[in-house]
């Protein structure tokens, strides 16, 4: 395969970090992946997966007399040839969606953006679904089925300790969007699990504390969630108006953003 800077996905970074040795980095996931009990025809197909993704990234599309064609026939090739499918199928899943009206069954052409949007949305989640095969893979080798040999410490256990935290950048997508969203709801669950239930707790056996002063995010969980009004139902709104996102939607988000500010002061 090229260098990374020959595709799309993987050549915004600013800089390449040289210290970084690919070849020693490939010899250790190999080496790992054999331990856990990968065989050679899981992990020829994880990586031909990988490489899939990479070609897929690299599928350009063109407008030819109000027609959508694919730009790069090479890249489409190399990604089915990864994949293991037909090119004209793939061609025709990236460039045309069915369309169910009035009892019949049609396909429309995408429009340029909306086979860009397609394309990345394909690449994430055949991305996905790798990664949670993976772990599940990971999970499976790693099981502890006997307990003795869990109890006299000779069973295969690893311990994660991971503290949710927020993030925010100064371009924001709608993953961190659903990242940052879950984190809310973990604050949520502390709060009312460690912070509102224990001192309750405490009021009823009469046992002396000092309060803690804490921040109820309840108004953020319902900006994002609130049936009809929150930021999730509103955008499900205008996903089915593509095109036809009206300033009544867009009053109603800015209407229900100022109800929470307020009720926050």
């Amino acid at each position: 395969m090229p260098d990374a800077g020959a595709y799309y996905y993987v050549s915004h970074g600013k800089d390449n970090k040289t210290t970084i040795n690919d070849r020693t980095d490939f010899k250790t996931i190999s080496s790992a992946m054999t331990t856990l009990g990968f065989n050679n025809n899981e992990t020829q197909t994880i990586w031909s997966m990988i490489a899939g993704i990479l070609h897929l990234g690299n599928i350009t599309f063109t407008i030819d007399d109000d027609k959508l064609i694919i730009g790069n026939k090479s890249s489409l090739n190399d990604t089915a040839k990864c994949f293991s499918i037909n090119p004209n199928e793939l061609s025709t899943a990236l460039s045309e969606r069915v369309i169910a009206a009035g009892g019949e069954v049609m396909q429309k052409s995408h429009t340029l953006i909306e086979a860009e949007y397609g394309r990345d949305a394909l690449a994430k989640a055949i991305y996905q679904r790798l990664f949670s095969w993976i772990v599940s893979r990971i999970n499976n080798s790693i099981n502890v089925n006997d307990y003795s040999s869990c109890k006299s410490y000779k069973g295969t256990l690893i311990s994660v300790l991971d503290i949710y935290g927020f993030e925010i950048f100064e371009v924001n997508s709608f993953e961190q969007f659903c990242i940052n969203y879950c984190n809310e709801k973990l604050q949520q669950l502390f709060i009312e699990l460690v912070l509102k239930q224990e001192q309750e707790e405490y009021k009823k056996e009469g046992i002396k504390w000092q309060t803690i002063d804490y921040f109820n995010n309840q108004i953020i969980c319902d900006l994002i969630e609130q049936q009809h009004k929150g930021i999730i139902s509103i955008m499900d709104e205008a996903c089915l108006n593509v095109g036809k996102v009206t300033d009544e939607v867009n009053n109603c988000f800015v209407y229900f953003v100022w109800d929470i500010l307020k009720e926050k002061k």
